[in-house]
């Protein structure tokens, strides 16, 4: 009697490992919807206080909650196909949707380091580094592409390596733009300090955070690429990637919706007298001076002899923080 025709082989071996395969899967769908709650509320808050955003940040919050809705529902389908629709058979293929993980992450990164990029600009006002970190952001992006035609290809679990390379430049991208955007920002805001205490302090909150958002995704990027290249027979990597893109949108939306308490401990202005000494009652008070946060200032003449301390303006509209010029004027 002959023998009966071999099953297909097993992912990661002869005996499946349903806690090696399924386990940090589910773990990773379980940050995602979690991050997706989060989210939500934020987006709440966000439409209740930035009713005076410029349009194109409202598309982009609104484009950010339209493609992390369907991330959430894809991430749902993933899980469900093995362990329910397909519940008892051997898991060879992937589920269907699956390929769509990095797409969402691609599709969510991207246009939210422009974001922060264009804020570079406004704060900076120079055009060669934000043309840098665009191309920077432009190559993860195409990497993102690259990693999802790659899995397309895969067959099965037992060859999802055929998107090592793609993967493997991807996450080292995206990595290095997020920590080059947040080196970038803390230095621009630090440069923008006024020499004041309390508008210094304003100023100090904005770098930790801005610091602390490009670090989330910077960190969670590089786990991901630790366990991708060091852990195998696993997938303990989707751990980290599938919440990504949740971390990318709520990083943005915290940055939105930190304005409103920023706003409020910025002082619109703190009035004050000056004593006159060439006042011929010894006791005159001069001109009242305005402070408002601002960069170190200068000393200089105007044209009635008197001497004016003022500074450049630092104006970012459109993310709703502005600091006017510092001017006093002594007759």
């Amino acid at each position: 009697m002959s023998a009966p025709p071999a099953g297909p082989t097993p992912p990661f071996g002869s005996i499946i490992d349903v806690h090696r395969l399924f386990g940090p899967l589910l773990i990773g769908v379980f940050f995602n919807m979690i991050l997706y709650g989060l989210l939500i509320a934020q987006m709440m808050t966000y439409y209740q206080t930035s009713r005076k955003d410029s349009i194109w940040i409202r598309l982009l919050v609104f484009y950010v909650l339209f493609v992390e809705t369907a991330n959430t529902a894809l991430d749902i389908s993933v899980m469900y196909q093995p362990l329910v629709l397909e519940y008892g058979s051997i898991p060879g293929k992937l589920p269907t949707v699956f390929l769509t993980q990095p797409l969402c992450i691609a599709m969510i990164a991207c246009p939210i380091e422009l974001f922060f990029i264009y804020r570079i600009r406004v704060l900076t006002g120079n055009k060669i580094i934000p043309i840098i970190f665009t191309c920077f952001s432009a190559i993860a992006f195409g990497c993102g592409i690259w990693t999802t035609v790659a899995l397309a290809g895969a067959t099965g679990w037992d060859n999802v390596s055929v998107s090592f390379q793609a993967a493997t430049a991807w996450i080292s991208s995206s990595m290095g733009t997020d920590l080059c955007i947040a080196a970038v920002m803390a230095w621009a805001l630090r440069s923008k300090k006024t020499g004041f205490a309390h508008t210094d302090t304003v100023v100090d909150r904005i770098i930790r955070l801005t610091v602390q958002t490009g670090l989330i995704t910077a960190v969670t990027n590089i786990l991901d690429m630790l366990s991708f290249l060091f852990i195998k027979n696993s997938t303990f990597n989707f751990m980290w990637s599938n919440p990504l893109s949740k971390l990318y949108s709520n990083c943005m939306m915290s940055s939105l919706n930190a304005r409103t308490m920023l706003k409020q401990d910025l002082p619109t202005h703190v009035s004050g007298e000056r004593s006159n000494p060439s006042s011929s009652s010894g006791g005159g008070v001069g001109s009242v001076g305005k402070f408002v946060a601002a960069r170190p200032f200068t000393l200089t003449k105007d044209s009635m002899g008197g001497s004016t301390f003022q500074n450049d303006e630092l104006n970012d509209p459109d993310y709703g923080i502005q600091m006017n010029k510092i001017t006093e004027r002594f007759d």
